[in-house]
């Protein structure tokens, strides 16, 4: 009897944290985040789609809370800026994982124009489009009917089918700006707030704003340090990260504090066409982190082409 009170203990701690994981599907949604701002410009803002010249790609890797399985991300993006007429197009990819349960794939495209205001000043318009496909595995999911005050856990449920998956279109717009070695934007995601309902209800996903900013000191010969910015606001979730960067010829290191949520450590190194950054979490908030394990993101950046004009002077930040 003890080991079966033992047993579904364990198991119901497990699922009390997984409800963290998956409540925004059942209230109110929330978008995959990531700690490192500025590795998945397209995610942050379509208006940065071309804004380095040439060709670029982007891989991003995010495991947040792995001690319980709770995200993991993938973004991948590859980009065109053309610097004679000022337009960008990109394609992207986004993968997510929440607690093996459910699953988010959307393949997107963006384009943006930029125009010359002036000497090192340029304002930037895009926008995205993402068609998203989500599904639930109902397998992987703990029931009130799959839990006896005798036996413990049980393997069978009643309570709905094994996978549930939806379809939708999703929209993006954003303008920045570019001011010398800075920059500020505004983006704001979900446009049309689509349906994303599993049940054949109405759960709409919330518009999301972003805000931004960062610029780039020069404190000495390859010595550079990047304030930066950034605020989000989905339905009732707030969210403003303030953090800086510093770079000294090739190494790169940063910090990053998340309010009420996590401070973020990062280094990386930063090269003529290849950077990679690596940072990890340190869970803040009432969540406890020891339990969570923190959260790690990985970040590479690859440049086929392009020269030193517009931003292409002003990428060193996380």
């Amino acid at each position: 009897m003890l080991k079966n009170i033992f047993i579904v203990f364990c198991k119901m701690k497990k699922l009390v944290v997984l409800l963290f994981v998956v409540a925004g599907f059942v209230s109110i949604a929330q978008d995959p985040h990531f700690s490192q701002v500025y590795t998945s410009s397209m995610y942050l803002n379509p208006a940065l789609t071309g804004a380095l010249n040439g060709w670029v790609s982007n891989a991003q890797y995010r495991n947040q809370w792995p001690r319980i399985k709770g995200y993991r991300t993938v973004n991948l993006g590859v980009q065109k800026g053309l610097d004679s007429n000022k337009l960008g197009f990109g394609i992207t990819i986004l993968n997510d994982n929440a607690g093996n349960s459910i699953y988010t794939t959307a393949l997107g495209a963006n384009a943006a124009k930029r125009w010359d205001l002036g000497d090192d000043v340029e304002l930037g318009l895009g926008i995205g489009s993402q068609f998203y496909q989500k599904s639930v595995d109902y397998t992987s999911l703990t029931f009130g009917d799959m839990i006896d005050n005798k036996l413990g856990f049980i393997s069978d449920s009643t309570s709905k089918d094994n996978i549930s998956i939806i379809n939708f279109v999703n929209f993006s717009v954003g303008i920045d700006l570019k001011i010398f070695n800075g920059n500020v934007g505004f983006t704001t995601s979900n446009l049309f707030e689509p349906n994303e309902s599993f049940t054949g209800t109405t759960s709409k996903l919330p518009r999301r704003y972003t805000i931004y900013g960062k610029y780039e000191f020069n404190f000495a010969e390859n010595w550079f340090i990047t304030p930066l910015v950034k605020y989000e606001n989905q339905a009732s979730f707030d969210q403003v990260l303030i953090g800086g960067s510093t770079r000294y010829k090739f190494a790169l290191l940063f910090i990053g504090i998340r309010r009420e949520d996590a401070v973020i450590l990062g280094a990386g190194v930063n090269f003529e066409r290849i950077r990679f950054n690596y940072s990890f979490d340190v869970t803040t908030s009432g969540i406890d982190h020891n339990a969570t394990g923190g959260s790690h993101e990985i970040g590479l950046i690859f440049r086929f082409g392009g020269g030193e004009a517009g931003y292409d002077k002003m990428h060193y930040s996380f």
